[in-house]
């Protein structure tokens, strides 16, 4: 799997539209449809790491890119305090633009942060009717470090990162030389913990690190502080949803603990729970059949209830 992104897309598969410094990418190679199914990334990540669910997906729906601020083409324009939320309001921006009859949201990680709070503010404005989170943040990522030398030495790293953050009364120089840092600890870390996993699993994890650690520092850091941030939010809008939601995680997550994640499984709104035997924080990277399956399967279930 490589991070990357189709730019420009064929004109036999879909169109874009732009505003401002935010494009929005639309597959849908079955011709016109006005139902939207939205993929949001995580955090560092493009939006063309969900390329395995475009091609299962662009034959029925619309299917509906963006990079996040600070990822790929787009600009950073938020501080730490607004990311998370300024993404979901640049994004159903371009949605209302496209008039779609009916949208249906797919978030990993930070893009489930994202997700929640889009589908909270602008679910009846948009008619959102099923969100989908992969591998959702549901805790403090820096918590599920490894316990080994360089695991320890990540999490000190990443905990001075925020008190650098509180010290400079933002992302400074010195704190954008830490979250580099903090990054090459990581998936040094990582590739440690991959050693006994399958070699599809071990590439993608590895590549995860390597695309982070070619973006713009403070971008990376802006991210990773808005996400810490916007978890109480998260967890509040969450909570109180009643748009139905689909939670589909890894077993082997290595970012989100699967334990804490099945406790989710019990808000009023989540109408189906599963997690992935084997799977690491990329269960649509690592098994894209049976999350696009899963999807493709909620969304039906969910339709045939309207």
């Amino acid at each position: 799997m490589t991070f990357k992104f189709i730019r420009p897309i064929p004109a036999d598969r879909g169109f874009a539209i732009t505003k401002d410094t935010n494009t929005l990418t639309i597959f849908n190679k079955g011709g016109a449809t006005q139902t939207a199914l939205v993929f949001v990334p995580g955090w560092t990540c493009p939006a063309g790491y969900y390329q395995n669910q475009v091609p299962f997906f662009e034959t029925r729906y619309s299917v509906v890119l963006k990079d996040n601020q600070g990822v790929g083409g787009t600009p950073l324009k938020s501080d730490s305090k607004t990311y998370v939320p300024g993404n979901a309001d640049d994004l159903a921006e371009l949605l209302k633009m496209a008039r779609f009859e009916v949208v249906h949201l797919v978030g990993h990680s930070m893009g489930a942060e994202i997700a929640v709070i889009l589908a909270s503010k602008y679910g009846k404005e948009l008619n959102v009717r099923t969100v989908t989170l992969i591998a959702p943040v549901t805790q403090d990522p820096i918590d599920t470090l490894p316990q080994g030398i360089v695991g320890k030495i990540s999490k000190k790293l990443a905990h001075d990162i925020r008190k650098q953050i509180e010290k400079d009364g933002g992302i400074s120089e010195t704190v954008c030389e830490k979250v580099r840092l903090f990054l090459q600890l990581a998936k040094i870390a990582d590739s440690v913990r991959m050693l006994a996993k399958p070699e599809a699993t071990r590439r993608t994890n590895l590549e995860f690190w390597r695309y982070a650690l070619t973006q713009e520092m403070v971008s990376v850091a802006t991210a990773m502080e808005g996400m810490r941030l916007a978890g109480s939010e998260v967890t509040e809008r969450l909570a109180s949803l009643e748009i139905p939601i689909l939670i589909i995680g890894g077993k082997n997550d290595q970012l989100i603990d699967s334990e804490k994640l099945t406790r989710v499984f019990g808000l009023p709104a989540v109408k189906h729970g599963k997690l992935l035997e084997g799977v690491t924080h990329f269960p649509h990277i690592e098994r894209p059949d049976s999350v696009n399956n899963l999807i493709e399967s909620f969304i039906r279930r969910m339709e045939a209830r309207v």
